[in-house]
Parts: structure tokens; C-alpha cells; sequence
């Protein structure tokens, strides 16, 4: 399934939610959004758990799978952005029952 859609299923949330969050994670480019996950490299795999991760409103993350393999600088690069993600989707109201 397409990133496009993929995230949009597995939250229920609407197409211009996941696009922003998407965007928010730096995978904006429209090229990306037809692409399988398998087809996207292993950064952009990894933004677009972080971008699922904060559509899904849970109220726990385990941030295992976006920061295995990461050297301490990338790790804490990527659980920064979640956080800023999370953090910004809370301020705006984007929590979804």
C-alpha cells in the first residue's frame, strides 16, 4: 500500500491530516506518497514511522523500531522529531480518540 494511504488506514485520519504530518517529517515530495514502504530509503522509512507514530495519538510510544541501528546522533535526531511532531499535533488539537 502507498505511503499516500498507508497511514491514513492504520489511523483514520483524514488525507490532509497525514499529508501535514507527512510534510511535517520532511516527506512532503507528492513522488513519495505513491511509493511502497519498501521502496523508500531506510530515513524515509523511519520519518514516516514517526509520522505514523504521532497521527496514532497513543497515549505510549516505543520508539524502538525508528531508533534501532541509529548511532546516538541519528537516534536522538529522530526522537526529537517525534517529539516535536507529537508535541505540535497536541498544540493544535490533533489528538483523535
Amino acid at each position: 500500500m502507498p505511503l499516500g494511504r498507508q497511514p491514513r488506514k492504520a489511523s483514520g485520519r483524514g488525507a490532509q491530516a497525514v499529508e501535514d504530518t507527512l510534510a511535517s517529517v520532511g516527506l512532503d515530495d507528492p513522488r513519495l506518497l505513491r511509493r511502497r514502504p519498501a521502496e523508500l530509503s531506510g530515513g524515509q522509512a523511519q520519518r514516516a514511522a514517526v509520522a505514523l507514530a504521532a497521527l496514532s495519538s497513543a497515549p505510549l510510544i516505543l520508539a524502538d523500531e525508528p531508533t534501532s541501528a541509529l548511532d546516538e546522533a541519528s537516534r536522538d535526531k529522530i526522537l526529537c522529531l517525534l517529539d516535536t511532531v507529537v508535541s505540535a499535533q497536541r498544540c493544535a488539537g490533533g489528538r483523535h480518540p
